[in-house]
């Protein structure tokens, strides 16, 4: 018995020997191939951090700041209301300190998404596409989705809905369709989907759909909501929402009140317009609005649109009162 047990240990610690053997042939073995792991992601105006992460041990190592970008290219397939959440979007982007801006808009006026499913079906030159890249827009007519599409390297698209089939779910149909082909077209493959919740009508409006919104604004508002909730949000491809349609209503809430469209619906070339550009500055170049310094004629108080945004930006479904 003795011999037996002495023979055990004897095994033992060969095996314990082996054991700490083969760790410490692992520790000299491992040179260390280390790779760059991304923690923050840098964006137009933002550092973003990567560490070294060893590829054999996941030991790491150093880490370091990911320049920011400076550049940003945005292309909308709208209609005159991304026309004008994008006038002033130019001059906000560069006075934040953007070096390189250049925005395109797929102009077809009142389009809808059935409307851009079938000129993406059929091919047709049915655009004016809108390009600013110095401050000053050109118009280039008859223009098919295609050709905007791969105008240039696009780092976002956005999508929206005909104001007046904001709020009707069944018109959404081929959203999803339309999305796959801007994609698929696209020659960035990392391109960025956004979509743009516009707004409701002012409560005096007398556009030809209103009534089908019980002429009520916040009806319109809501049925907006629900349309996104239901119909765009479930879509994949699309990264998020620039909730202009809250923080123009944000902006109604406040001193202003309802007055903020030049017509009933579209934006006033004053707050209105540089509301809804703010909002798109803040959503997909940098949520950082201190950084805007130039103000259109005319705002005479560029916080209070710079609160609507921000407000909306917090809670983009629900509207926040300024007042």
């Amino acid at each position: 018995m003795k011999r037996h047990a002495l023979f055990l240990r004897f095994l033992c610690a060969l095996l314990v020997s082996a054991t700490l053997l083969s760790f410490s042939a692992c520790e000299k073995k491992c040179e260390h191939d280390f790779e760059w792991k991304i923690l923050t992601p840098a964006g137009v105006l933002t550092e973003g951090e990567q560490k070294q992460v060893c590829k054999i041990c996941s030991e790491e190592g150093e880490t370091e700041v990911i320049p920011a970008t400076k550049s940003i290219k945005i292309l909308a397939i709208g209609n005159s209301f991304s026309d004008d959440a994008m006038a002033y979007l130019w001059n906000i982007a560069k006075s934040a300190g953007v070096e390189t801006v250049v925005l395109g808009n797929l102009y077809i006026g009142g389009c809808t998404i059935n409307t851009h499913y079938q000129n993406l079906s059929e091919d047709l030159a049915k655009y004016d596409f809108r390009k600013n890249e110095n401050g000053e827009w050109q118009t280039f007519s008859a223009t098919t989705l295609q050709e905007g599409l791969k105008n240039e390297r696009w780092d976002v698209i956005t999508v929206q809905q005909g104001s007046h089939d904001s709020g009707k779910p069944e018109t959404y149909e081929h959203l999803r369709e339309l999305v796959d082909y801007a994609d698929e077209m696209a020659i960035n493959p990392h391109v960025k989907f956004y979509w743009h919740l516009t707004w409701a009508y002012q409560q005096n409006a007398e556009h030809w759909a209103f009534p089908d919104y019980n002429s009520d604004q916040m009806t319109m508002y809501n049925r907006i909501l629900d349309a996104y909730q239901s119909e765009v949000k479930p879509i994949e491809k699309i990264s998020g929402v620039i909730p202009c349609g809250t923080a123009v209503q944000n902006l109604r809430t406040s001193r202003l009140g309802d007055t903020i469209t030049r017509d009933g619906f579209h934006m006033s070339m004053t707050y209105g317009r540089y509301t809804t550009a703010l909002c798109w500055f803040k959503t997909l170049i940098c949520d950082d609005l201190d950084l805007v310094t130039w103000v259109k004629d005319g705002v005479d108080d560029p916080d209070l649109a710079k609160a609507a945004v921000n407000a909306a930006y917090e809670s983009p479904f629900e509207v926040t009162s300024l007042a």
